[in-house]
């Protein structure tokens, strides 16, 4: 399978969600999904651009047009649902890229090239990373970097900008949603588990049973002291 073409494991779920629970996700409408990779990403903000950021987990999605074929890319967080910054390249944009950047590919070619950078990221520990740089005026630059021992190497560099409120509210009521149907999916295969157990082997099902109420009370205990512990508390 092409590396371009690979979707991640929550993606995937996502996808599968959204079809059996009729959510549309709004992106999508007029495109085509590519590829969508979670990614450790070095997030540095203008004031201080030559000092190390912090490492961020973010969620770079590649879709491109059905009609016209123009690429688009999102990055998303999965901790912030209003979190989304966009970056859109036409054909004739990725040309102008290309000579800017001395990029030795065509635009057919981009999706693939994107993905091989992630891989490389994802697998090589440290060698290859990206830097997210924060500027004012809600505009980012998304750098990947390759270390060759003696020098830094920008293999790519891609603008991100703010995207519209409205396109960002209706992303972010899509996604939590989406969450929500896929809370309610795993609760029934859980449950759907349960019940196999029950019938193929009771005796499993009580130490199980036995186990979940055991960790629930070691919850409720960490959350809610006993009041001899709270009294001893008090004394100290």
């Amino acid at each position: 399978m092409d590396s371009a073409s690979r979707l991640s494991d929550s993606s995937l779920l996502n996808h599968r969600l959204s079809g059996s629970s009729g959510l549309i996700d709004p992106s999508l409408e007029g495109n085509e999904l590519i590829f969508s990779r979670l990614l450790s990403i070095e997030v540095r903000n203008s004031e201080s651009p030559s000092d190390p950021g912090e490492e961020t987990m973010l969620e770079l999605r590649l879709l491109r047009a059905e009609a016209g074929g123009r690429i688009s890319m999102q990055l998303l967080s999965p901790q912030d649902l209003f979190f989304h910054l966009g970056c859109f390249l036409s054909e004739e944009e990725f040309t102008e890229l290309k000579k800017e950047q001395s990029l030795c590919i065509e635009f057919s070619e981009f999706p693939s090239m994107l993905a091989g950078i992630i891989d490389q990221i994802s697998s090589e520990g440290g060698q290859s990373f990206a830097v997210l740089q924060v500027f004012e005026e809600n505009v980012s630059t998304l750098n990947f970097v390759r270390n060759l021992g003696y020098k830094l190497v920008t293999l790519l560099a891609l603008d991100f900008s703010s995207v519209p409120e409205e396109t960002v509210k209706d992303f972010a009521n899509f996604r939590y949603r989406s969450e929500k149907s896929k809370s309610e999916f795993l609760k029934e295969e859980v449950a759907n588990l349960n019940r196999l157990i029950k019938l193929k082997h009771p005796s499993l099902a009580l130490q199980l049973k036995k186990a979940a109420l055991a960790s629930v009370d070691q919850d409720r205990e960490n959350r809610y002291p006993s009041v001899l512990t709270r009294s001893v508390f008090r004394r100290n």
